[in-house]
């Protein structure tokens, strides 16, 4: 069903595991902070999820002995952010209407939008009013309008 997203937990190649969100990288988790080579976590980071980003100040973890610490996406990132939480937003409405989207559908479109972008912005560290919204409310239009059509075409 539409584009395959990470989701959950991933292992990383050289140490600790990354969160993903519909591909969006929210939380990263390494044994032991102290031994970290950050530049080469942010690396793999990168190559997992396509993004780039920066780690947050490491805090201890539920799992004894782990650290945890947040991931904020590079502010360049957030068109891709946008575009990822659209294909979400597009399953939602595939499942609970089970039809492409439509001039009637506005209302889902705009609440879509708005939900999306105040998640992206947060994600990528920005605030609204620092963005060009027309251009990326038309690109989010069009992803979102996109990931339904190839839902709707390939249901699962």
């Amino acid at each position: 069903m539409g584009q395959a997203f990470l989701h959950g937990w991933v292992s990383l190649p050289s140490q600790g595991e990354l969160y993903l969100e519909h591909g969006v990288p929210r939380l990263v988790r390494v044994a032991d902070a102290r031994s970290v080579d950050v530049e080469r976590l942010l690396d793999e980071l990168a190559d997992v999820s396509g993004l780039h980003a920066t780690i947050g100040r490491w805090e201890a973890d539920e799992e004894a002995g782990e650290m945890e610490a947040t991931v904020q996406v590079h502010p360049e990132d957030v068109t891709e952010v946008l575009q990822r939480l659209a294909q979400r937003s597009a399953e939602t409405f595939y499942d609970r209407y089970h039809k492409p989207l439509d001039s009637s559908d506005l209302d889902f479109d705009d609440e879509a939008f708005a939900q999306d972008m105040n998640e992206a912005l947060a994600v990528c560290g920005l605030r609204w009013g620092q963005l060009d919204e027309k251009t990326l409310r038309f690109t989010y239009g069009r992803a979102l309008r996109r990931a339904v059509e190839d839902i709707v075409e390939h249901p699962a």
